[in-house]
């Protein structure tokens, strides 16, 4: 029993362990890179958000449905986190507890002013800001979304 009980404890404390590493963490030029990476086709959708952020977790159920929504059409949702470095595991299980899809980011902050602006010079620094990005070009949105028509209607170019 005492060993069952040990390799139960090992066993979680390993997942613990991988969970953390499901958010990967990029430097800005990388992030810069991600941004940069205009698709063949489809599009791209790149939030940036914070765990400490009211609207930021007030529109994620929105990007969810979305993503229910648009599965099997050509929709690819990153998410690039803005919380301090320090914060990974709690950002990580944040993730988990909400059921955030899509791909996971935490961007090391060395120079925000300059990054800010490398994504769009209209972007003012505040958070949420969501970025859609396709063949035809990109479109930024700042603050977050009032509905989820709202964000829907960002999201689609038709």
């Amino acid at each position: 029993m005492r060993t069952l009980v040990l390799m139960a404890l090992f066993l979680f404390s390993f997942s613990e362990e991988l969970s953390a590493q499901n958010i990967k963490i990029i430097s800005q030029d990388s992030a810069l890179n991600i941004i940069n990476t205009v698709p063949d086709s489809g599009y791209i959708v790149i939030n940036f958000w914070a765990s400490w952020c009211g609207p930021c977790i007030d529109e994620i159920p929105y990007f969810t449905q979305a993503d229910t929504t648009l599965r099997g059409e050509n929709y690819t949702f990153i998410f690039i986190s803005l919380d301090f470095l320090n914060k990974n595991k709690a950002v990580t299980k944040f993730v988990k507890k909400m059921g955030m899809p899509g791909t996971h980011y935490q961007m090391e902050q060395t120079n925000i002013n300059s990054f800010i602006d490398s994504v769009d010079r209209n972007w003012q620094g505040a958070i949420p800001y969501t970025l859609l990005i396709s063949k035809e070009g990109k479109k930024g949105h700042e603050g977050g979304f009032n509905s989820y028509k709202d964000m829907w209607n960002f999201i689609r170019f038709d």
